[in-house]
């Protein structure tokens, strides 16, 4: 999957827009998708409006340039 186009070209994959990246891309060339349990993943206190804005942007917008390229 590192091979893929996507991967390479969308600056904002390995920030919060990863996991719809990784899915997508995987689904593309036909792998399986499935859940695991990996146990709690525990962050530092912080803000949780934070970051927010940009959380946003970059999911959405790894979702728009994957539409794209549809």
């Amino acid at each position: 999957m590192n091979n893929s186009e996507l991967w390479r070209k969308i600056f904002w994959t390995m920030l919060f827009g990863v996991n719809v990246l990784i899915t997508r891309t995987a689904l593309a060339h036909g792998l399986s998708v499935y859940e695991v349990n990996l146990g709690v993943k525990t962050h530092e206190p912080k803000d949780p409006v934070a970051g927010l804005k940009e959380a946003f942007i970059e999911v959405l917008g790894t979702k728009l340039e994957l539409l794209n390229r549809i």
